[in-house]
């Protein structure tokens, strides 16, 4: 109860910031923030939300706001299992990250689309994302997203009954 009473209080100051701030970016950002906050207790509220933290991060024309804005509404598509959309919004998150080389952002985007590919049994494309991600990771000597990516190849691999790669990862 002491978690769910600070979510709560945290969700209050977030959105009251998003309203009453000046500064777009502000705006954006913790609309974004309070839109994460509900993902999975209420998820169209975080999806009404999340479309308007993208709308300021537009206004001020940031793309790594609108990078995070698209992971989180892709997110919560992901959370109610509208895949379509999810995917759609990763790669639009995507897009912006690369656009200006937001390392986080573009990680993030990767990652998620590499959970839901592997979600809906599209192995051969988490299989690709998965890759490239070891590849950053290890060009940042990042063991533990070595380690985590790693563990996600070896079980794709175990899924598609393919023990030798399993055991590798």
């Amino acid at each position: 109860t002491l978690f769910r009473y600070q979510s709560i209080e945290l969700l209050d100051s977030v959105y009251h910031v998003a309203e009453t701030s000046k500064d777009n970016a502000v705006k954006s950002y913790n609309y974004d923030t309070a839109s994460r906050i509900l993902v999975k207790s209420n998820p169209d509220s975080a999806l009404i939300l999340a479309k308007l933290g993208l709308k300021y991060a537009k206004k001020v024309n940031n793309d790594t706001l609108i990078a995070d804005s698209y992971t989180t509404i892709g997110t919560i598509y992901k959370a109610i299992s509208n895949y379509k959309e999810a995917i759609n919004n990763q790669k639009k998150a995507l897009h912006h990250a690369k656009k200006v080389n937001a390392l986080r952002q573009i990680e993030s985007a990767k990652s998620a689309l590499g959970i839901i590919y592997t979600e809906q049994a599209n192995y051969s494309s988490a299989l690709e994302i998965y890759y490239d991600l070891l590849l950053f990771a290890k060009n940042r000597k990042d063991t533990f997203s070595i380690a985590q990516i790693r563990n996600n190849l070896g079980n794709i691999y175990f899924e598609q009954k393919v023990l030798e790669k399993a055991l590798k990862n």
